[in-house]
């Protein structure tokens, strides 16, 4: 459901994986209010880590697919959000996450 003045901020973190990328996209550029801003937390490929702690994450880790940052971006432009910011944070084992804010 749409609120009737839309929303500030739209922080979506780490769905970009288990998601596809593109109704969400949609969905969220409906949410948001005219100076809205979304932010964002891709997971990036690579590194490695412990095993997952049981089958059930097993499973959700073998269903996960990185979205690239270019794609993301392009999404969101598509919807009329342009990237005001973004980086990469580099986290332990290697892996990485993509930080990113978008707004009109």
């Amino acid at each position: 459901r749409s609120p009737p003045q839309g929303f500030d901020l739209v922080h979506a973190a780490a769905v970009w994986e288990y998601l596809h990328p593109e109704p969400l996209v949609a969905q969220i550029a409906g949410w948001l209010a005219e100076r809205g801003t979304v932010s964002v937390v891709l997971q990036r490929p690579g590194g490695g880590g412990p095993a997952p702690a049981s089958k059930a994450l097993e499973l959700i880790e073998r269903a996960r697919r990185f979205v690239p940052p270019e794609e993301l971006t392009a999404l969101f432009a598509h919807h009329g959000l342009k990237p005001r910011r973004a980086r990469e944070v580099p986290l332990k084992y290697g892996r990485a996450f993509w930080v990113a804010a978008f707004s009109r």
